[in-house]
């Protein structure tokens, strides 16, 4: 199911949210190129992380809430010379508690 997911979907862990697991919808909208599995979002996804996405990664976490958006704007490729990828997603970051 997990791999199968219209979506993309990771499971990221700890404070600086590691990626312990990354489907293919995710590689995909990320490049499928980037190795972001055992990176943390700051490292694997700066495209995130400078869109404000790692702010609110830290607020679920931090809080235990869920963030839901719905028709996010998400640019892939904000570096120099990049062509620059636009695209809108609905999301959410469900904290699970540790067991």
């Amino acid at each position: 199911m997990f791999e199968q997911a219209p979506s993309f979907i990771a499971v990221l862990n700890g404070p600086d949210h590691r990626v312990e697991l990354a489907n293919a919808g995710l590689l995909k909208l990320v490049d499928e190129r980037r190795q972001i599995i055992g990176k943390t979002v700051r490292e694997a996804m700066p495209d995130a992380v400078a869109q404000g996405y790692l702010t609110l990664l830290d607020q679920a976490f931090a809080t235990g809430e869920r963030v839901v958006r719905t028709g996010a704007r998400y640019a892939v490729g904000l570096a120099p010379g990049v062509e620059t990828k636009e695209c809108f997603v609905d999301f959410v970051f469900q904290p699970s508690p540790t067991v």
